[in-house]
């Protein structure tokens, strides 16, 4: 089996922890938001990305991974999903097939 090169990026929102392997630090931001639309179905114009939880120092999708502190494996961004998202308010309203128990 061949090693995945990258790093492994942690990103938190209000569905849970999403776990990007292979991540290339290199490559700007807007990438990885990309692969969240695509695996998790939340549309990148409906995401927004920090490095705190609070959301309040929102990250450029312009710039690398590595301008905002993400170069080693396990490094966490948060993600804050705009409430309007069908991920949120949809039949799909949990993308990762887990349902919590109330």
């Amino acid at each position: 089996m061949a090693a995945l090169s990258g790093i492994m990026v942690r990103v938190r929102s209000q569905l849970g922890m999403w776990r990007f392997p292979g991540t290339d630090p290199d490559l700007p931001l807007s990438t990885l938001m990309e692969r969240i639309a695509a695996e998790h179905q939340v549309p990148v114009h409906q995401q927004s990305v920090s490095r705190d939880p609070r959301g309040q120092e929102v990250l450029d999708p312009a710039a690398p991974l590595t301008s905002a502190g993400v170069c080693l494996d396990g490094d966490l961004l948060h993600l804050r999903i705009d409430k309007e998202a069908k991920a949120l308010n949809g039949p799909e309203a949990v993308p990762t097939g887990r349902m919590i128990a109330a």
